[in-house]
């Protein structure tokens, strides 16, 4: 009989989805670029591209395209 080193098999916990939730401010130039690259970053499944991008989306300080 195998000794068990840890209670039980492991856990697969969900990332939380608002790391990759961003909304862009309507009007902003670089939230739409951010939301571009988020897209992207969607399309191609890499994942820490996208918290990176949503992040900066939810960091961003909304200049407006004049």
């Amino acid at each position: 009989m195998r000794r068990r080193t840890y209670p039980g098999p492991p856990v697969d916990l969900p990332l939380d989805g608002w790391l990759y939730e961003a909304r862009p401010m309507p009007g902003c130039a670089r939230c739409a670029e951010l939301k571009a690259r988020l897209d992207r970053a969607t399309r191609r499944g890499e994942a820490s591209a996208r918290f990176e991008a949503a992040r900066a989306i939810r960091q961003c300080a909304h200049e407006t395209a004049e």
